[in-house]
């Protein structure tokens, strides 16, 4: 697998979020690039799920599974989604969503998925964003 960087930059401009993916000349991977390959059956939503609720900036792309992108940490681990200050402190590691009526839902780092209990740190962080919002 490919381990050149890929990033993608995100800036807002008039309210609106603009993204910016460009291949960097220095892949050895060249056209046959499964960022370029992923990028391209991507739609407008799928890359706007990417980086909902993070500030603008440069990101750096992961591959996940046989079809998706996903924002990986400078050790290539995967980012966890973005979560609103409304999400409640105990609901599910991975999106949010309380234990009763969770069923199986879908987030881009853990596919579909069961509830999960959040670590001590996922739910101290939701408490102090509802405190604070």
């Amino acid at each position: 697998m490919n381990l050149t960087p890929h990033t993608i930059t995100v800036t807002t401009i008039d309210g609106g979020r603009d993204y910016d993916w460009t291949h960097p000349t220095t892949c050895p991977d060249g056209d046959q690039c499964e960022f370029t390959r992923r990028i391209r059956r991507a739609c407008d939503g799928d890359i706007a799920a990417l980086t909902d609720g993070r500030p603008d900036g440069s990101y750096l792309l992961g591959l996940f599974g046989f079809h998706g992108l996903c924002l990986i940490d400078d050790t290539g681990r995967m980012l966890l989604d973005a979560e609103p200050a409304d999400t409640v402190p105990n609901g599910c590691h991975w999106c949010g969503i309380v234990q009763r009526g969770h069923a199986r839902q879908w987030t881009a780092q853990a596919g579909w998925h069961s509830w999960e209990q959040p670590s001590q740190e996922q739910i101290k962080a939701r408490t102090i964003a509802r405190r604070a919002a």
